[in-house]
């Protein structure tokens, strides 16, 4: 029985394509950037280098298991905001 209409019988070719199938329904702000992407934007080829620029600037990311980061363009296009002084509560009236 072949649910992806082509026969193989390489694995790591039915996993991509499913893989591809399974992202391709999420909307474009959702998909994760590819590491050449992450490379481009960061200008470091280095994962730590790339780890270290996203964290300056505040983009939000994980690292995976083999220490690279990854991000989706909604984290990239939504870099965390700094919390000024004067935007923290108030727990002085607190008791």
């Amino acid at each position: 029985m072949n649910r992806y209409k082509f026969s193989t019988n390489n694995k790591q070719e039915h996993l991509t394509y499913r893989r591809e199938n399974i992202m391709s329904n999420k909307p474009p702000e959702m998909t994760l950037l590819t590491e050449k992407e992450i490379e481009l934007i960061t200008g470091a080829k280095n994962p730590s280098k790339q780890i270290f620029i996203l964290t300056k600037y505040r983009i939000n990311h994980i690292v995976d298991i083999h220490g690279r980061p990854r991000l989706t363009w909604h984290q990239l296009n939504h870099p965390l905001k700094s919390q000024s002084y004067k935007e923290l509560p108030d727990y002085s009236s607190l008791q």
